[in-house]
């Protein structure tokens, strides 16, 4: 692929990343308490979840009918839509129809490209890296947008106008018409998928949703306790920062020195490490700096790697890993909800869980040496 192709492809992964976190973030700083409560921001919040993970079934039926490039186009326009109507309904029945048509690209487009950078790249790892380096750099640059607008109006009208650019840019992308539905098809009496693989993805999603939710919830209600609101922004930055300067040469480094299921499993254990510091001694700042450092260092494994592994395992069923992959977060989001309020009981969980993920992948290289 050339500078120019490389660089419109770069910059539908920023636009989609910034359009795809915009929908919540503008209702709960826009519309909370107007026309929104607080019930109705956790009703969406669940409809996100289990909405790209429903929505994800439909890419088969999709991908057997048209080419990867028309998937993604229709993502675009899905969204741009979403945000058009949201603009002359920003109601609670509006915010449902934005989040939901959302989930939809957002279950779309996060299959389709994967499965672009499988078919058209020459090193995947490098370019799952930059995916997600982009992405967390289009979550950055959120709270500026905020900064700029004044109210919803405003803030939709500048999401129409990212969301229009996101369009357009796919229908120049004429490198991924080449990849057709029919380069991926397989014989669907025949899909016998891995039990192993399948059982990798899903522990590894439980473990980082239970890392995750600490971060997303946790530290902030600590936070508000503590009445020290300002420190997030610090602890997000920190975040922020690190994924975008070291995550592409983190991952790069640390897979070529022990391998893409060792740098994985590491991740694991050094935020499980981070999170027991942070369990013991909550109300230190210290410890809370190091978890964050810890779940940052896990971020840039987890995705990246499971994706690395599963397009490396499963060839050409791996939109049908993708997709579990998506049930499988929305399922261990649920679940890691649940485990964090066994608060003695949590600790356990995680070892065991770790465990688990350690024998299963020894499994999956054993048959992979023997084969």
């Amino acid at each position: 692929m050339n500078l120019r192709k490389s660089l419109l492809v770069d910059t539908m992964f920023l636009l989609n990343s910034i359009v795809s976190t915009l929908p919540l973030t503008i209702v709960i700083f826009f519309l909370l308490d107007t026309s929104l409560t607080e019930e109705n921001i956790s009703f969406l919040f669940s409809l996100k979840f289990w909405g790209v993970s429903i929505f994800s079934f439909l890419f088969i039926p999709l991908s057997k009918k048209i080419s990867i490039k028309n998937i993604i186009i229709l993502s675009a326009l899905i969204k741009l839509i979403a945000y058009f109507y949201f603009f002359f309904e920003q109601t609670f029945y509006g915010a449902i129809t934005l989040v939901a048509l959302s989930s939809l690209s957002a279950s779309l487009f996060t299959t389709a490209s994967k499965i672009y950078i499988q078919t058209t790249s020459e090193n995947i790892s490098l370019s799952l890296s930059r995916r997600f380096t982009l992405n967390n750099i289009g979550v950055s640059i959120t709270p500026i947008l905020l900064m700029i607008a004044d109210d919803a109006n405003t803030m939709i009208f500048i999401a129409l106008i990212l969301n229009l650019l996101l369009f357009l840019l796919t229908l120049m992308l004429e490198v991924i018409s080449a990849i057709k539905s029919e380069d991926l098809s397989v014989n669907d009496h025949k899909v016998n998928l891995d039990n192993g693989l399948l059982l990798f993805i899903f522990i590894s999603c439980l473990l980082f949703s239970i890392f995750y939710l600490t971060y997303e919830k946790n530290i902030p209600i600590s936070l508000e306790r503590k009445d020290d609101k300002a420190f997030y922004a610090t602890l997000v930055a920190i975040n922020t920062i690190m994924i975008i300067f070291l995550q592409i040469k983190t991952f790069s480094l640390m897979t070529e020195l022990i391998g893409v299921y060792n740098a994985v499993f590491l991740s694991y254990t050094i935020c499980s490490i981070a999170y027991f510091l942070f369990f013991v001694f909550n109300d230190s700042y210290l410890f809370m700096i190091l978890f964050v450092i810890g779940i940052t260092y896990l971020e840039m494994f987890f995705s990246t790697g499971v994706d690395s592994i599963i397009i490396e395992k499963g060839k050409r069923l791996s939109k049908y890993y993708f997709i579990a992959f998506n049930v499988f977060i929305a399922i261990s989001i649920t679940l890691s909800s649940y485990f964090l309020t066994l608060e003695k009981y949590i600790l356990p969980i995680i070892i065991m869980l770790l465990i688990i993920l350690k024998w299963i992948m020894n499994r999956i290289k054993q048959v992979e040496d023997k084969s």
